[in-house]
């Protein structure tokens, strides 16, 4: 359901639209319904662009491409930036003084819709926390809708009378750069090292992240991780009532895993009230990390009237994400855990500890400034039996291992196994050095690109190469 204010920003309006991809090709879309004049910006030549975006041309529609693709935007009355492109690009910047409003389409959809919206954002566990309170919602019959950062648009959305629903969305920090009105309820999970290659630095990627409460009312709820020191500081950035959720130690309002008995449960604190929700037995996802990001979703639910009754019958029929701690199976007579998704180094921390000592992990990709410090300290406390390095990162963290092992006589070091310039050469690797019984991890905690289109090409090609080992 269209709102007046809306439809006046678009009508007529000279709208330019940057990046040509899913999203771009969206708002082209949405724009053009509105009565803009729309134009499409990108860095790539028009030949390279999808099928949808080339389509956007029988409609009226101009195209800028190429390397000066960002020149010329004083001549435009509304830029909509996609979220590969950046903020804080000097000609973004330069628009922006000059009185041009930029915004997205995250902030269109924030300022304008009539549901009730979630917002989830965190280094890790984004899509794993957003999905499942998405599950937990609908599976409790509540009217509930899923999108983000998980490769779906949702400015269409505009278009409906979302009255009395929910609209979960994922957030990265690309999404929230620039974006001054607040989700109602907002999830901040562990903020830790991410994207350095896109930020300016930490300090900046840390506030790119706070637009997810920093509009926020005292209306709004912000659900914050009490065992990050980053994610604290939240709580003093917004207006909102905060509530918390740990894996780690008592909250007075909100969710935490606590110990009944000989089992731990989570439990929810309500001013002063507990509640046995149910034991973590019930969750299916796997390790201390999930455990939290359990306990945030979990936190939501309640705050949005779930019964324990439903979250005992569903929770356990959750089936997580692909390729995040996911068991493929036994092939080769070794077992392989894909965790191709784990794109940082705090992830593939997480995953180690979830694993017999003795196993073998894949680590490496490519950089993005991150410190992989603490990541090659782990992997020699961890007691693996091999490291299977690879990518640009490889040789830095051979290194780092190398460097860390001097300075305890008592720390004995991992093989170190250069994995080569292939996935199949990789697995290979992981035979060679492993013996039927072993479990091999998958968990790179680094970037994919370069050997790779993206994350997901990597842990499809990781994948369907172990299932392709004889039984």
């Amino acid at each position: 359901m269209i709102d007046d204010k809306l439809k006046k920003l678009f009508n007529h309006r000279r709208i330019c639209v940057l990046g040509a991809g899913l999203e771009g090709v969206a708002m082209a879309n949405f724009s053009l319904s509105l009565g803009a004049i729309v134009e499409i910006r990108d860095a790539k030549s028009l030949d390279q662009l999808s099928a949808e975006a080339k389509l956007l041309a029988g409609r009226t529609v101009v195209f800028k491409t190429g390397s000066d693709y960002l020149s010329g935007l004083e001549k435009t009355d509304l830029i909509i930036r996609s979220p590969g492109i950046s903020w804080l690009m000097p000609e973004l910047v330069a628009a922006r003084k000059a009185g041009i409003n930029v915004t997205s389409q995250t902030e269109l959809f924030l300022r304008y819709t009539n549901a009730k919206t979630v917002g989830v954002t965190g280094t890790k566990g984004k899509s794993t926390t957003a999905s499942l309170i998405y599950y937990l919602l609908k599976k409790s019959g509540k009217p509930v809708k899923l999108a983000g950062n998980l490769g779906q648009t949702f400015i269409e959305w505009l278009f409906d009378d979302l009255s009395g629903q929910i609209v979960v969305l994922e957030l990265s920090s690309f999404q929230l750069q620039g974006i001054k009105t607040s989700p109602n309820m907002a999830v901040v999970l562990d903020i830790t090292n991410e994207h350095l290659d896109y930020h300016k630095n930490r300090k900046e990627y840390i506030l790119a992240k706070q637009a997810i409460v920093a509009n926020q009312t005292k209306i709004d709820i912000a659900v914050i991780d009490a065992d990050s020191l980053t994610s604290l500081q939240f709580s003093y950035a917004t207006l909102a009532n905060n509530w918390w959720f740990s894996s780690r130690k008592s909250v007075d309002n909100g969710v935490y895993c606590g110990r009944q008995g000989d089992e731990r449960w989570f439990i929810f604190n309500r001013d002063g009230q507990s509640e046995m929700i149910c034991p973590l037995s019930k969750s299916p996802l796997v390790g201390e990390h999930n455990n939290s990001n359990v306990a945030a979703a979990l936190t939501v639910a309640k705050l949005l009237e779930v019964s324990n009754r439903s979250i005992n019958n569903n929770l356990p029929g959750f089936s997580g994400l692909s390729h995040r701690l996911e068991s493929i199976g036994k092939f080769a007579d070794r077992y392989w855990i894909d965790d191709g998704y784990a794109t940082a180094p705090e992830a593939t921390m997480a995953a180690i500890l979830t694993v017999p000592k003795d196993s073998l992990i894949i680590v490496g990709g490519s950089s993005k400034n991150i410190d992989l410090t603490e990541l090659s300290k782990k992997l020699i406390e961890a007691k693996l039996k091999a490291v299977i390095l690879v990518g640009e990162t490889g040789p830095l963290i051979r290194e780092l291992i190398l460097q860390e092992s001097t300075k305890s006589a008592e720390r004995s070091v991992p093989k170190l196994i250069d994995g080569g310039v292939s996935m199949k050469e990789i697995i290979e690797k992981a035979i060679e050095f492993s013996v039927p019984g072993d479990t091999i991890l998958f968990s790179p905690g680094c970037a994919s690109f370069g050997m790779f289109k993206n994350a997901k090409d990597r842990a499809e090609q990781f994948v369907n190469l172990v299932k392709g080992l004889d039984l």
